[in-house]
């Protein structure tokens, strides 16, 4: 059967976007490759009515809601190509389908520093988002490590939260963020960092070059990139590492759309789900006149 819309990603997002097109009766298949990009988070905040609810639980209460509506289906199957003739032609591991719209909610991937320690403490103590953790350790000892001059400013926004927070520069010129820094009583480790201590997934400490600096929480922005299939498309970028979409959330090729993370710098799951859900609105809006139109 031709399906109306294939969605790639079975996150807030995704199965955001198919509860709108179920409820609006459309034919819609949700792909979940099965590795979300907060997998390592313990909760969910932020999310009203779900607040501090688990990642793999706020999933599984979306699939029992979609599961109402007979038009919608699930695979947990990763799509491994789409082919650019309309219908699209969807190729996953479990076999192919056809569909007359695409919509991308895939996320990113993060590619954390290569320090020792860290993936072991990634969603827990090492952390991505304040919006998202800094409430749960507000008033620890906090540090952040920055990539480039671009992210300093991040740490002004850091002392939101807690009064004790060291900037570690590792080789980054901080000269331009140094009054601010002490204006905001904030810490700088100028020696290199090599790796982390930690007991668990429960951060001690940074380890620098000829000492060790005590920490609970760390705050760090991964390196970030495009899916191998979101790449394959060849979409316009609206910068390197954001998918360009237009105002109804199509991308630079015609019927496929794209929400979530994939699309902006600004992350988040109420934000992701947010996304989906305008982006669905615009999709069966044109769907239906497209149907009435063709007398489907």
């Amino acid at each position: 059967m031709l399906r109306d819309v294939v969605i790639v990603g079975g996150g807030p997002a995704g199965l955001a976007a198919a509860l709108v097109l179920g409820r609006s009766r459309k034919q819609v298949t949700v792909f979940d490759a099965g590795v979300p990009r907060n997998a390592a988070s313990e909760h969910v905040h932020g999310f009203l009515s779900r607040d501090g609810t688990p990642p793999d639980e706020l999933r599984a209460i979306a699939r029992a809601e979609l599961a109402r509506y007979p038009t919608v289906e699930v695979i947990d199957a990763r799509v491994t190509a789409i082919a650019s003739a309309t219908p699209f032609r969807v190729t996953h591991e479990r076999g192919v389908l056809d569909t007359r719209r695409i919509m991308l909610c895939v996320g990113l991937v993060d590619e954390l520093p290569a320090l020792p320690g860290i993936e072991a403490c990634w969603g827990k103590s090492v952390l991505h988002c304040p919006y998202c953790h800094a409430y749960e350790c507000r008033e620890k000892r906090f540090g952040f490590l920055p990539r480039t001059d671009t992210e300093l400013e991040f740490a002004l926004l850091l002392r939101g939260w807690t009064d004790d927070l060291v900037v570690f520069t590792n080789g980054v010129a901080i000269d331009e963020a140094r009054a601010d820094y002490a204006r905001a009583q904030i810490r700088i480790e100028e020696r290199r960092v090599v790796g982390l201590v930690a007991e668990g997934r429960e951060l001690r400490g940074v380890e620098v070059e000829g000492g060790q600096v005590p920490l609970d929480n760390l705050f760090v922005h991964p390196t970030q990139r495009q899916t191998t299939l979101v790449k394959s498309l060849g979409l316009r970028m609206f910068d390197e590492n954001s998918v360009w979409v237009d105002e109804h959330g199509e991308t630079s090729m015609p019927r496929v759309y794209a929400a979530g993370d994939l699309i902006t710098p600004i992350h988040g799951a109420v934000l992701a789900a947010a996304a989906g859900t305008a982006v669905a609105y615009k999709i069966n809006t044109l769907l239906t006149k497209e149907m009435m139109r063709e007398n489907r």
